[in-house]
Parts: C-alpha cells; structure tokens; sequence
C-alpha cells in the first residue's frame, strides 16, 4: 500500500539503529518534506490503514466521475493530512545520503535504485506540478464501440507515473518500509491496484477527520489565546463533536477495532491528551465548560483504550496527564485500571518509579483518599498475575521511603480468646501457624497514624475516637452507619463512589467525626488490599518489609473477630493469602498423581490422601478451623469475606492441607447447600436488590421458602405500583379501569341495547322525544368514555400516537363520529323542515348498527386473558440480576468442588492400586474387572452429594442458568467429572506410571525434592538475585546446576540416529524421565523459572542482566529436553508459547523451544495462528544472527511426508518478499555473493564440530537453503510451491554447487536436500532432466559417499564406536538425501522402461562408475541424432543403477554402529527401486528386510519389570472390558438423563425455577459464547470443548434411550413406534438451538471428537420415517445463512482428506501389484534360465520405449492404469508444456 508517514519516523529509527552517528540525530527533515510516501505489506481488506487512504481527484475538484485512462492527470489527496502525493528531485532532500545509506537496498532483478532521481512525499500545494498522477491501466486501454476509452475499474491494475516519471520500488528504511520513487524509466515500474473502501468506512474516517480539526482548533487558540475566538463556543462546538465520537466507538454492529485504531491514525488520541494536560487550570468563567469538555474526553479516551493494547501503549506516554485527572474524572480513573489491569507489556515497559512517585505525592496533598491506594494496587498486578517490578517498586517507595503517608497498625492489649465450634477434624501434627493464639488469646488490634509535616490528613485518633490509638472496632460503627464503596481487591474498579468523597482537612471543623472514621476506615481497608496486591505470586521483597507491620497473629485476630466490618476481614483474609500461605514452602499439589511407588500401593489413602508428612499439611489448621467455622453457619455469599475464604480454601487444598476425606467433607457439604438456591427468598431478595437498589430484611423467619418468595415479589409488585401511583395519579387507574374487563362487558351491554332500539326504529319506522333522548344518553355515554379514555392514556403514557395506531381504538372513534353525524342530520331534518327527509333518516339510522365493532374491544380482551396466561413462566430474577461480587464466590464455590472431583480421581487410582498390588500378591483368581468395580466402591465416600441427600445434579444444573459464562462452565465441568469417575479412571490407569525398583524411586524422590527447590529458588529471586553476598553466589549457582542436572536427566545419547529438524540426530528424549518429572510438575517449576525473564530490565549491572538471562536459557534447555519427542509434554508446554514468541527478539533460544514443542506434533501446527510465518521473518529480519528462527521455519513446514502447505507457501512468500531486505534471501546466485560464499568456505576449519563453527555467512546461507527445500515437501498441493523454488534457483545452478569439489560437506547436504526435494522429487516434473548428464555425475558422486560411508561404519564397528562425529553425521546425511533423489529420479523416469535387454559390453564396476563420473555421451552427437543420445544414456543410466544397488546393498549389510530407522528405510526403497528396473544385471536376489525394534521392547530399552507388565496388562484390560465401558457409558450420561426428564416443561404448572427448554437454550447459548472465530477457524477452549463433547453425546443418548436402541440399530430395527417416542426430545432439542449448533460445531478448528459427535446428533435427529421435517428445515436455513461458510469450509477438508486417503490406498495396492508383478517376473526369468519357457528373443533384443514421459502426477509415481496414457509432466522449471514423448499423444 501507498502510506504517508511522517518523515521524523525515519530518522529516530535510523538514530536507534546508529546511536552513535552523530550526524543523523541531527538531521531534520521537516525542513524541506515533513511526510514521506511508503510502500507498506497490504493487509486484509477489514483492517484498513486510514494513513493509507487516498482521495482521487479530477484537475477540477469540484467535478466527479470515473477515472479515465490518459485523459488526464488526477491528484491522490491523503485522507488523514489533507495533504497531496507528490515527487520532487531528491536533491532537494536534506542530506538523503545520510538516511539512505542506512538501508539496505531491496533486491531487484535488473533494476539499478541510482537510476530513481525523484522521490515521493507529498505537498499542500494542490496545484504544484510534481502532483499530477497518470494513470495507465496494466492491460491497456480499451475502448467502447463509439470509440471512447473506458474508464478505469475498481481493482484494476494499473500504473502510475508524475510528469512521465513511473513509481518505482526505491530504498528500504530502518523502520521496515520501502520508500516511493520516481524514475524516468519504465522498465521497473511498480504495478498497482486502485481498491475502492467501503462507502462507510469513508464516512468513519471523516468522523475523525472532524474531530481532529475542532481539537486542533481549539488547542490552537490555548497556545495563542486568539482573542477573535469565542472560547465558549470552540469548547460546546468540541463537546458536541466528542459526544458524536463516543456514540460512533460504542455503536454496535461495526469493526471496534478499527475504529480505535482510527483514533490513534489520525492522532485524536494525541491532541486529546495534550488538550487534557491544557486545561488544568481555566479561566473561572468557563470553568464549568472545561470540566464538561474533560468528561466527554477522556470518555473518549477510555473507550479508545479498552480491550485495545496499541492504543493503550499509546495513552501510555501520557501517563502522568491520566493521574492528575483521576481525582477528579471517573473514566480518567477507569482507563489507567483498565490499562493496567489487561495490558501486562505496558506494565513492564512504561511505569517507572517517577509514575509511582506521582501517586505517593498526590496521597500527601489529599486526605486519606483510598483512591490513590486502589490506583498503586492496580501497578501491581495484570489479569491476576502479580507484576514482579512494580511490586518491587511500590513496596520500596511506600514501605521505605514514604511510610508517613500510610497508616500503622499495632497489637493492643486485652487478647480475646476465640472458641471453635468443632476443632476434633484438624488435630496439629507439630507446630503450627499461630500456635500461641489458643493459649495468649487473639490480640486486639490498633490504628494509628501520624503523617509528616505538609501532608493533609483527617483529624488524629485522638480527635476522632478519643484515644490515642483507635481500636479497629471502633472503626466498624461508622462503616455500618455509612455504605462501604463498591470495590473487590485485585480487580480493576469503577471508583466513582470513591470520587464522590470529599478531602478531610484539619481545618474543616464542619466535617462531623462520622465522615473522618468512615474515610479512616476505608483507607485502611484500601492499604491492607494494596499489601495483599503487592505480595501476589510471592513477592518475597514486599513480604520481607510487610511481616512486622501485619504479623500473622494480628491478621488472624482481625479474620476471627465478628465485631469488625466483614470488608476489613475479608481484606486480611486476602492478605493472608498472599502473604502467610501462597509462599514458600507450599507447593501446589499434581492430581491425580499418575506416578507411583510400588512399596506405597498398599496403603489405603483415607487417613493420608498425600504422600507428604502430616506435620507439613496441619501448618495452617487454625485457618482450616476457621473457614469450617464460616462454612457451617449461613454463608452471605453477597459479601466480600465469602469470597476470600473460599479464595483461601482452594489453596489450602491446591497445598495438601485437606489430608482424610472427612475434612473435605467437612467442607464439601454446606457448600453444595449454600450453592443450592433453588426457592431461596434470599437469592430472590438479592436479585430483586440488584434490580431495584433496595434491601428486604423485614420477612417472617417462620415462613416457608415458598411464601417468603411470594411475599417477596408481591412486596416488590405494591412496591412498584406506590410508585406508579405516585407518579400518575388517579390517571393510570382509571385507564386501568376502563380498559379492564368490566367497563367493556358494560360498554357491550350497553351496545347491544343501542342496537335492538335501532334496528326496532329501522323496522317499525317508530319515531318521538323517547327514542331522540336514549340515543342522546347513549352518543354522550360513549363519547364521555372515549374523551376521558384519551385523557388518561395521554397522561400516563405521554402521547397519543399508539392510541391512534390501535384499530379498536380507531373503530370507537368512528362509531362515535357516526353517531353524532346522524344525530346532526336528524336534528337538520326535523327543524328544517325537510319532509323528504324522513325515509332517509331511516336508512341512516343503520349504520349506528356499526356500533356492533365496540365489541371487538372486548373480544381482544378477552383473547388476550386466554388460559394460557397463567401458566406462561417467566425467567426467575437471580439468574439474570446476582450481583457480581456473589457470583465471584459462587464460582469460587464450584471450583472447590472441582478440585474435590480430582481428589476423587486420585483416591479411585489409590485404592485400584491397592487392589491390584493385593490382586498380585495373592493368587490373581480375581476378574481385573472385579477388582476394579469394587476398588470404585470403596472410594465412594469422597463425593460432592454431602449428608443432607441434595440433589446435586439438579444444583449443578440450576447453577448453569446463571448469566455468568464462568459459572456455567465451571458448573458443566464439576458435572461431567462427577459422571465420568469410570470412564476417566480407566484412562488414567493406562498413563500410570509404576515405579517398581529401588533405585528408580529414589530418584523420583530426588527429583521431587529438585523441582521443589528449583521453584523455591525461583520465587525468591527478588531476595539473592542481586548477588550481594556469597550465599546468594550459591543460591545462584544452585538453581544453574539443578536445571542443568534435570535437562541433562531428560535426554540421553544413543546409537538411534534420526533426521529432525533438518539434520541427524543421535539425542533422543528419554520419556521414562520425562514422564516423571511431568507428573511430578515440573511445568510449574519451568514456568516459574521463565517469569524471572520479565525483571531482567529492572537489574543495575549489566552482569546482573546477563546472569538472569543465563538463568533462563538454561531453564529453556530444560524445556527443549523435556518435550524432546515427547506429544504429552508439548501439550503441556503450549502453555509457554505466548511467553517463547514474545522472547524471540531474546537470547533465550525461545525460536528452538517453539520448533521442539511442534516438531512432529500436527495438531499444534495446525493450530497455529495466521500470520506467524510473517511475524517469525519479521523477527528473522531484525536479528539475522538467531539461525535458530529459520529451523524453527522448518519445522513448522511439514510432519513426515504431510505437508502444511499454507505455512510452506507463507515461507516462501515471505522470505522472496521484495518488501523485505536484499540479504534475508542469501541464495548466492550474484557473483559477489558466490564470491563472499568461496571465500568463506576456504577459510573454514577441517577439525569444525558443528555447523556453529562455520562463518555467520555460510551458517546463514546452510540454513536458508535448507528451510526452503523443506517447503517442498510433502504431496497435497504443492504444485505452485515447487515451481516457485525452481524458478528462484535453477536446477542448472544446483548442478554446478553439488558438482563444485570446493564445496564444504555441510551445504552439499543443504544443496542436495533442496535438489531432491524441490526438483527431483515434484508432482510436474522437468522434461529434460534425464537428459542433463549432470544428474548422473550427482548420482555417481552419492556412490561415492556410500563407499565411504561404509568403510566408516566397518571402521566405527570394528572399533566399538557408537557415535559419529560432526563430519561423520554430516556424510551419513549427504547419502541419507542421496539415495531418496536417486531413488526417485530413477522410480520417475525409468519406471515404466525396466531394464529388458542384455548389455554387450563388460559391466561397469563401482570404482568406474565413480571415476568416470557418469556416462560419457551426455551432449549429442555429431550427427544430432537425439534418440541415439537418449539410447546411450538410458544404457548407461540402467548400469549405473546396477551400481548404485550393489554399493547400497554393501552398506545396508554392513555392521551398524548405530540404529537407524529412517537410513534403513531409504537404503531397502533405493535397492528395490533399483532391482526392479535392473533385476537381469543383478546377481542374486533382493535382500530380506532388516527386522525393526520390537513393539514390545518397553520405553528407553529398560526392561519391564513383572509387575510392570503385569500392571500394563492390568490396565489394558480394563480399558478394553466391554462389560467396564458399557458401564462408563451408561454413568456418563444416564443420571442426568434421569434428572432432565424429570424437569419441568416451561409452562407447566408448578413452582420451579429450573425448566427443561429454558436449560436447554442456556446450554447452547453458552457453547456459542464460548466460541471464537479467527483465521477462517472456530475454536473453543479445551474446558469447554470436553464438555460440550459429553454435552451433545448426553443429547444423542437422550434420544437413543427414548428409541431404546442406537443410531447404529435404529436404520435397521426402528419404526413409527421408535419414531412416536423420540419425537418429544427431538422438538425440544430442536427448539432449543442444538440442531444449528450441531451445524456450528462441524467447522475447521474444532476437535475431531466434537465434530464426530456432533454429525452422529444430527444423525440421531434427522432419523424418523419420512424424515423429519422440522429439523431438516432448520439445517436448511442454517446452511443457506452466510455464517455457515465454516461447514462446508470442514466439508471440503473432509473431501479433501477422504481423497488423499483414498489416493494412499490406490497406491498401497498399486506398489502391492507392482511387488507381485516383480515376483512373477523374477520367477519367470530363473525359470527362462533354468531351459523354461521365456521371453521371446525378438523382444529382448529390442530397447525399451524411449519415450520421457512421466509415470503419474503425484510424487513417487502413481501409475497411469493399463491401457491408458500415463499423463504428461511439465518442462523446465516446472513448467506445464510437454513437448517430448514419442508415446504420449494425449495431455491427460
């Protein structure tokens, strides 16, 4: 794209990247030009850069119309500056050299950059003569049949030119733009596409437009204070046009993302802030306009910031402009929580000390403002995780430095004993935290404080409590009178309330003493929160200077002591737990453990559920006795302390403290009551008090749950009606009463007399006064009714627009009308005297018969009153109004139930284990099945059902129709654990990993006690890390030794010799070790270690920095070892990644982690995200010395033979992008580059030991070439790549290099990798490639290096070696490349002519063929015969074959000293390749196969042990007992069926909260909140994918139990009876959205799991006789709406995948033919030379066909059928055209 920018971009870039030149900070450019003109990476479409945006004009702007070509010049206005495109001499520019030389010019084939004398920038001059733009269409121009040229279409590509100088590609910045030139020359001229925006993303970028120009406005008259502006008007006119901006960010419906990018484009963002920095200090007069200005600003401003990390880095500059409002504006206050809250890099690169010292300063000049206190509690954490630096640097400057400004806290005397209600369940096992507590009694606890000289402050203590030290009682009487701001610690806030609070001054004496405890209160409530924030994820600096200030003794006092504020204890609740229990030396428990000890399997784990000691799981019993305490009397789950000790809870369980199962059920039960609030008056009464801001206390305690409800909402109905009363007077009751029931059945009576007295006149002709007067009273009795009717509805409803729109209402006026017109026309007719006039009177007279239409009123009514009415159900209050701090909890709740449900797993792996180590040690007489089933039994007392018979499935499920995504997922997965214990049982059974012997188990002791030491040093980092004496010297070296000890533990060196990541390989991942320290949780400790990377900025040295970035590479070692070939690891360690990508530009090795954690791992390349390739070359471009970047390129390439053909094409793509420097590409293709590459390779070392001791040059040359042939591989459309590769390096040039003997050994495996795979090894293959002798020279040279390489292994053998050396490896990888390309260039080309006739002359033994080089008629003859050219190679070829197998089959029966599957793999495929074209010039028979590794060899080569295997065995048969999974599935499912079809329907008359459709709909609306499209994929999160599998099989089951037969079953044995049955759970599953969801789930990106579930539902739902219609209706117009794009999109890929695999097997059975084809031929010779029967002389006398064509279009040689023309390959360079092939006459 075509981007202004402004030019001083470019020179602080280029300064950043030469500090050191002088000269370029002092260039200024905005001299001369103060914008630059760009070539920028085109994006997508919907993300559109508003800096790249222009306006075509016509020479005369006023006029519109299409572009025509060479009409004339048109002027490209930039849309965001106004300004207009331009090129001038680049003479005029200022010191170009300077900037120029910098850059790397961009390589160009045939272009000379000094030939581009103009330069693009652009001018406000309109008319200047450097800004008129030609523009040529790139196919011509064409014109129309009158002649006219045709204008210029949208997305048409065209060339541009100025004053006949054409844009050409000109040097590339330091910011990685290329810049715009001009040249008189057309031949490099730049091709364009004119790509016309959306007409509304015009109008939003001149909404901004608007915007920006009333802020530089009125920003311009600050600065100049212009005294002909009004200042009044330029502030309303900015407010006005500000208000417009929010409503256009908030509107919904419309890309928010580029919108506020926008703001950032067009710098509102920036000339807001400054304007903000502006107006502290107005003028009085228009004080009030300027603080209504600054609302609507930094509204702006918060809603440009949220959810948007640039734009908050942005706004990040101007940090200390946001604190000095924050005070003072609300959404001032919001923005800095909301960006310090999700934006961690800002964090850690944008606050300093000087922002904190902002804050402690405006904590000195106001009084005890918590706000300020809840701002630094935001400093010190991000989305939850503590922020190591900043908590250092809050903890300094608060703690140390300005501890005056703070309050201090102090034991007082009179302790007071705390009595637990039960405390036999948690008996100490040694000493304990707080021990002395329950012999001293609980201290009271004081406040005090006594801030320095200068700082405003309250009255003392004195002045408020009348003591010298106030007792913190006290400070809960002023809490209660008042009510307490809205605020959860470690949660960004809203802090409006706090902004509402006034500043408390020594001097204002009329401020009464309620207020200044109130605010004292909440002070201390803020400090206390902000200590917890600050010691979050063990920050061991800020504990170390908050443990004598908040000892443990004193916050437990303040936790057990009812008489203060439940928002102060919950506030030491939390600070005790980042304080006293999240630290060293708990570790977070791994369950269910999957490691165990055989000596341990006996033991049952009821009194012990951990193998830790008691006396460290009873540390916190006082705690444990304290939440038990809580838990057993009435939770208030709507106040803060319920959620801070449930917080607490959890890690006391994630820690072991909860070791017997009565302890958790001591815990588990009242929170399965307190979660159950089905017809719980105070769940209604919460909600009803979120909607309406009211509290309800006053109900009768002895009422029932069903009654008090009742009472509830009929309170809350009066409620509502006083103040409907209140506000409309008598108006609304009347109107209710005239449109009420009664009134109308009057209204009827009254009409149907009117209408018998008509129709008797009518018939009778009666007439008098009797008659005149009754239609008088009826006419003013409706007329009366519908005037006041009107009144009312006016008065209540404020309009009479809906009156008149009623049809009723409509039909009353009209019969009111008509009766006054024909009262009127009788009134004229009598006193008229108009006789003629009586016989119309009488016609007339019928239509008061219309008075009949006021019934319909009445039928309306009654209609609407219909039966159904009163059984409608209404959505309950609390699941859509629960207050967020209670749902907080409610969630905490359920994740303590969750752990509990893991705990179980645990305890069922315990006791099977117990069963079997008894089941062994006895006579084994026992069905595993058996053992299992009871060992199930006897671990069912650990469940969530509690003592009280709860219905916890129900609970559950009432939980999930709470409007909280987080509850219902976690209630789902509470609920899918509890019904899976077999089912998960036997999967982790099969994982166990049994540690038998001695020796093995001490060491998964030591390795424990290891990680647990690594985490522990880790964590206290902040203490040694400084290295200020020797015991942090040796805490240092210990964690390097430890990490270094545990990633040497993980891999080991073998004989087994594999080719990853792009070379050989004797290290392999030693998955014994691997597993264990897994199970043991050394992800934990790794990740732990990793996080010491974000403090590495913050050290003083430079030592300091290199010793932590050391500490980490090494852990990333550790990690690299630890996923080495390991599936379940890399799942694990993806976790990392984000962490691995942010640290490329780091010397970590992050770029090797990442390749190690994909390597062979499809399913994580697969999901990859879009665009990583382009962010990895990125990276590659700003460090070219990471090597490490393009393996990591490499891999991600391919899996075996399975290509990923989107990230291979990207690769490419990416790396040949002009828009990328010259030298990314470093192909060598330039004589001075093949100058730079031999000159190099002259001077490397013969003794190297790796690729490492080559030049960086060649290093990075190896690479690179490597990383592009892997993009060669594979099958599935890899056509265009291909041909991509061998046109940016011809074959002719691999030639040469493979051929040159100065080439060094390591890139002639890096040459003849990208050889074999890019050229010979293609889907179109090169015509004339078997005609080159080049190839066969290749060939002869890959004989060699065989020979050789045999003689290395005799050697190696004979010597007992078993490992190569560097060299070694790198020879064995040449011939690994070798033979594959040998292999299949003969398997391509010579396939279809098998050697048939005897060759005349001698044999050419190996050594000759090597000597020779290849055969010697390579160029035509004299006579130019080229059949006979053909003729003689092809001879020759068919020998040098023969030699090829002799020397392969030398090397494959040679002794090996080493093992190697993938070499014994290549060299079997090479011999058969060879055989069976050769087979009469070989001696003997093909050789017999070596036998692989035995499947039943364990992991590593260790032996199994008896009892391992006896387990194995165990294991495997309970996975596979049919009797055990058919009980699995019948528990997975079968009791929430049960439970379901118990639930009420919604209308069904009875009181319930739970409803069947209603959580039916719930549950589906949550599965697609959960969803998330990006990069043409649907995902879901792993949680919510396991449940929504469990979810859509709990359907299917559902409507399988209502057939009683399966899917499977029904096709054959079901009817109409099946049919009547399933219907019902059919409609209710369709109503409820599962049919469509089905639809949604079937997308890229979902499990295959899920899919396949989700296609046997709709398979389940679609069955019925006839088929069924409502749901195949409902997938109709699913898949006709665009948002099923992703269906068929997974339709096509399935497609795709089902005609690969088919291919797969054609050619299985097809290499399976050709194999008995060659058998029956090689009988068929031995018999021929044995005097049978045999090939007819004539025919072995003639060659074979010379015809070149090809065998197949797919690789290896897919076989055109008998009979058929095989089809035709492409020509050089991959192209299409065939032209030779004497047997080929059709293109197929």
């Amino acid at each position: 794209m075509i981007q202004l920018v402004d030019g001083e971009e470019i020179i602080a870039a280029a300064a950043a990247a030469d500090e050191d030149d002088e000269s370029i900070a002092s260039m200024d450019l905005k001299k001369s030009y103060k914008t630059v003109v760009h070539l920028v990476p085109y994006t997508k479409m919907d993300t559109y850069d508003t800096n790249a945006l222009w306006i075509i004009e016509r020479s005369d702007h006023t006029e519109g119309g299409a572009i025509l070509p060479n009409e004339e010049s048109y002027r490209l206005r930039h849309v965001n500056s106004g300004e207009y495109l331009a090129m001038v001499n680049r003479s005029k520019w200022a010191k170009p050299k300077l900037l120029f030389n910098l850059a790397r010019t961009v390589q160009q084939a045939g272009s000379k950059a000094n030939e581009a004398t103009h330069l693009l920038t652009s001018s406000s001059i309109r008319k200047s003569s450097g800004t008129g733009v030609h523009v040529v269409p790139l196919s011509g121009v064409v014109e129309s049949e009158t002649g006219e040229p045709l204008p210029v279409s949208n997305r048409a590509a065209v060339r541009l030119s100025i004053n006949n100088r054409h844009f050409v590609r000109g040097h590339r910045t330091p910011i990685g733009t290329v810049l715009l030139n001009g040249s008189g020359s057309s031949g490099n001229s730049l091709s364009f596409v004119l790509q016309s925006v959306p007409q509304s993303v015009g109008a939003e970028v001149q909404i901004g437009l608007l915007a920006r120009r009333a802020l530089e406005r009125l920003l311009n008259y600050l600065e100049t204070r212009d005294e002909e502006e009004d200042l009044l008007e330029l502030i309303e006119n900015t407010r006005t046009i500000l208000t417009l901006v929010v409503d256009f960010l908030h509107e919904t419906g419309h890309n928010h993302e580029l919108r506020q990018r926008m703001m950032r484009e067009q710098n509102i963002l920036h000339e807001l802030l400054m304007l903000m920095d502006m107006t502290d200090d107005p003028s009085p007069d228009v004080q009030d306009a300027i603080d209504e200005l600054r609302g609507v600003a930094f509204l702006v401003i918060s809603a440009a910031a949220t959810h948007n990390p640039p734009n908050q880095l942005y706004i990040a500059d101007f940090f200390p402009v946001l604190v000095k409002h924050a005070g003072s504006d609300e959404n001032a206050c919001n923005t800095i929580t909301e960006m310090l809250g999700t934006n961690q890099q800002l964090q850690e690169s944008k606050i300093d000390d000087r922002d904190i010292q902002i804050f402690v300063e405006l904590m000195r000049k106001t009084s005890m403002n918590s706000l300020y206190l809840d701002l630094l509690r935001s400093l010190c954490s991000c989305k939850g995780a503590g922020v190591d630096a900043n908590q250092c640097r809050v903890a300094t400057l608060l703690l140390e430095k300005n501890p005056d400004v703070i309050l201090s806290i102090s034991q007082l005397d009179g302790g007071k004993r705390f009595q637990f209600t039960d405390a036999s369940l948690f008996q100490a096992h040694g000493q304990f935290l707080g021990e002395e507590l329950l012999s001293t009694g609980c201290p009271r606890v004081g406040v005090d404080w006594c801030f320095a000289p200068g700082t405003q402050a309250p009255c003392d203590a004195m002045e408020l409590f009348g003591m010298e030290v106030a007792k913190l009682e006290e400070f809960c009487k002023a809490r209660r009178a008042s009510t307490r701001k809205g605020s959860v610690a470690g949660i960004p806030l809203s802090i409006s309330a706090q902004l509402r609070v006034s500043s408390l001054h020594r001097s204002d004496s009329g401020l009464s003493h309620a207020s200044g405890k109130k605010q004292v209160s909440d002070f201390l409530e803020s400090q206390i929160l902000l200590s917890a924030e600050m010691c979050l994820d063990r920050n061991y600096v800020a504990i170390d200077l908050l443990t004598p200030t908040f000892p443990f003794e004193v916050l437990f006092s303040v936790m057990a002591n009812e008489d203060i504020s439940e928002e102060i204890r919950a506030a030491a609740v939390r600070l005790t737990t980042c304080m006293y229990v999240d630290r060293s030396p708990q570790i977070s428990a791994k369950v269910p453990r999957l490691s165990r000890l055989w000596a341990k399997c006996g033991d049952l784990p009821h009194d012990n559920l951990y193998e830790n000691k008691l006396s460290v799981q009873t540390r916190f019993i006082l705690l444990q006795r304290l939440i038990s305490d809580y838990l057993h009397k009435k939770i208030e789950m709507n106040g803060p302390l319920c959620r801070r000790l449930i917080e607490l809870l959890l890690y006391l369980i994630r820690f072991q403290c909860y070791h017997a199962i009565p302890q958790v059920m001591d815990m588990v039960e009242p929170i399965v009551q307190a979660l159950d609030r089905r017809m719980d008056m105070n769940a209604h009464r919460i909600a009803i008090d979120g909607m309406g801001n009211e509290r309800h206390t006053n109900h009768p305690a002895t009422a029932s749950k069903k009654e008090a409800v009742n009472k509830l909402v009929t309170d809350h109905g009066a409620r509502l009606k006083r103040k409907s009363k209140k506000k409309h007077g008598w108006q609304k009751p009347v109107l209710d009463f005239l449109e009420g029931l009664h009134a109308l059945i009057a209204i009827l009576v009254l009409v149907l007399v009117a209408v018998i007295v008509v129709i008797i006149q009518v018939s009778t002709g009666a007439e008098g006064l009797g008659y005149d007067i009754f239609e008088f009273i009826v006419a003013g009795i409706f007329t009366a009714e519908l005037l006041l009717r009107m009144y009312c509805f006016r008065h209540v409803h404020g309009e009479l627009t809906s009156f008149y729109k009623d049809v009723m209402c409509l039909c009353d006026i009209l019969v009111v009308l008509l009766d006054w017109i024909i009262i009127g026309i009788g009134f004229v007719g009598v006193n008229g005297g108009f006789a003629g006039l009586g016989k119309m009177l009488r016609i007339i007279r019928l239509f008061r018969l219309a008075r009949i239409l006021k019934t319909g009123r009445l039928l309306k009514k009654v209609y609407d009153i219909g039966p159904e009415e009163a059984h409608i159900w209404e959505m309950p209050l609390r699941y859509a109004a629960t207050k967020e701090t209670m749902m907080e909890s409610m969630v905490l709740m359920v994740s303590v139930l969750d752990q509990v449900m893991d705990l179980r797993s645990d305890v069922h792996i315990s006791e099977v284990m117990s069963g079997f180590h008894d089941w062994y040690s006895t006579s084994q007489s026992r069905k595993p099945r058996d053992v299992f089933l009871d060992s199930i039994g006897n671990s069912n007392e650990l469940d969530v059902n509690g003592t009280n018979d709860l219905d916890v499935d129900v609970i559950l499920l009432d939980l999930c129709m709470y409007e909280s995504t987080k509850l219902t997922q976690a209630s789902l997965d509470v609920l899918v654990k509890r019904h899976s214990g077999i089912f998960s049982l036997q999967d982790h059974l099969t994982k166990v990993q049994l540690i038998v012997d001695q020796d093995t188990s001490d060491t998964y002791m030591d390795f424990k006690h290891k990680l647990e030491l690594v985490q522990e040093l880790a964590e206290t980092e902040e203490l040694w890390g400084e290295l200020a004496s020797e015991e942090d010297h040796e805490k240092n070296r210990e964690i390097k030794e430890l990490l270094d000890f545990l990633a040497a533990a993980c891999v080991e060196t073998s004989n087994k010799v594999t080719f990853a990541m792009g070379s050989a390989s004797a290290y392999s991942g030693k998955t014994i070790i691997q597993d264990m320290l897994r199970n043991l949780g050394a992800m934990d400790a790794i990740s732990t270690v990793l996080q010491l990377s974000a403090g590495i900025d913050d050290k003083d040295t430079d030592e300091l920095k290199e010793n932590a970035v050391d500490i980490v590479r090494r852990c990333v070692i550790f990690l690299n070892h630890f996923v080495l070939d390991n599936d379940t690891n890399q799942e694990l360690a993806t976790e990392e990644l984000e962490f691995l990508f942010e640290s490329l530009d780091e010397d970590f090795g992050a770029a090797k982690a990442i390749a190690l954690i994909h390597r062979n791992n499809m399913g994580l390349i697969q999901g990859l995200p879009e665009g990583v390739v382009s962010m990895l070359v990125d990276k590659l471009e700003k460090s070219e010395d990471d090597l490490s970047i393009l393996q990591l390129l490499a891999t991600l390439t391919h899996v075996g033979d399975v290509n990923f053909i989107e990230i291979q094409f990207d690769v490419v793509r990416e790396l040949s992008s002009p828009m990328r420097p010259a030298d990314i590409l470093n192909l060598c293709l330039n004589e001075e580059q093949l100058a730079k590459r031999d000159e190099a390779m002259a001077g490397v070392s013969a003794d190297r030991t790796s690729v490492e001791d080559l030049p960086h040059f060649l290093q990075y040359h190896y690479e690179i070439m490597r990383t592009l042939g892997v993009c060669a591989v594979g099958f599935k459309d890899i056509t265009l790549v291909e041909a991509k590769l061998q046109s940016m390096i011809p074959y002719t040039a691999l030639f040469e290099w493979l051929l040159d003997p100065k080439v060094i050994l390591e890139l002639q495996v890096a040459y003849m990798l990208f050889f074999h795979h890019a050229v010979v090894e293609v889907e179109i293959g090169i015509q004339s490639l078997p005609t080159e002798r080049e190839i066969y020279l290749i060939i002869a040279k890959v004989i060699k290096a065989i020979q050789e390489m045999k003689m290395i292994f005799e050697d190696a053998t004979a010597k007992g070696r078993t490992e190569l050396s560097y060299m070694e490896a790198q020879l064995l990888e040449y011939c690994w490349y070798g033979a594959q390309m040998a292999t299949h260039f003969y398997e391509r080309y010579f396939r279809d002519r098998p050697y048939a006739v005897p060759v005349r002359e001698n044999l050419l033994s190996p050594s000759s063929i090597v000597e020779d080089g290849a055969p010697a008629s390579g160029s035509k003859t004299a006579t130019g015969d080229d059949k006979v050219v053909k003729a003689t190679i092809e001879e020759d070829a068919y020998k040098q074959m023969a030699v090829l197998y002799n020397t392969t089959r030398e090397l494959y029966h040679c002794a090996w000293p080493i093992e190697s599957v993938a070499l014994d793999d290549t060299l079997f495929e090479c011999m058969d390749v060879c055989f069976s074209l050769v087979r009469p010039l070989i001696t003997g028979d093909m050789p017999i196969r070596h036998v692989g590794l035995s499947a039943e060899e364990s992991v590593d080569g260790v032996v199994m042990t008896e009892v391992e295997e006896e387990f194995s065995n165990f294991a495997k048969t309970c996975l596979e007992d049919e009797v055990l999974c058919d009980t699995a599935l019948e528990h997975r499912t079968s009791r929430v069926i049960e439970v379901l079809q118990g639930l009420p329907l919604q209308n069904d008359e009875i009181e319930a909260d739970l409803r069947l459709e209603p959580l039916l709909r719930k549950l589906v609306r949550h599965v697609r909140e959960r969803m998330v499209i990006t990069d043409n994929k649907r995902t879901l999160d792993d949680a919510c994918t396991a449940t929504t599998i469990w979810l859509v099989n709990l359907f299917r089951t559902m409507i399988e139990k209502a057939w009683g037969m399966s899917i499977d079953a029904r096709d054959d044995d079901g009817g109409e009876e099946e049919d009547a049955r399933a219907a019902p759970v059919q409609k209710v599953l369709n109503d409820a959205g599962v049919t469509t969801l089905c639809i949604d789930l079937i997308a890229p990106g979902i499990s295959g799991d899920l899919v396949l579930e989700s296609i046997k539902l709709l398979v389940a739902m679609l069955f019925k006789e006839g088929g069924h219609h409502e749901v195949q209706e409902a997938i109709y117009e699913k898949l006709a709406d665009e948002s099923s794009q992703l269906f068929y999109e997974a339709v096509r890929i399935e497609v795709d995948e089902m005609i690969d695999w088919h291919a797969s097997i054609v050619r299985n059975e097809e290499a399976a033919e050709e194999e008995e084809r060659k058998r029956h031929h090689t009988l068929s010779q031995d018999e021929g030379e044995e005097g049978e029967e045999g090939p007819s002389p004539s025919v072995e006398k003639e060659p074979p066909s010379m015809g070149w064509g090809f065998s197949g279009s797919r690789k290896r040689g897919v076989i055109a059928p008998a009979g058929e023309d095989a089809p035709e390959g492409g020509g050089d360079g991959g192209a299409a055209d065939n032209d030779g092939g004497d047997d080929d006459d059709d293109d197929d």
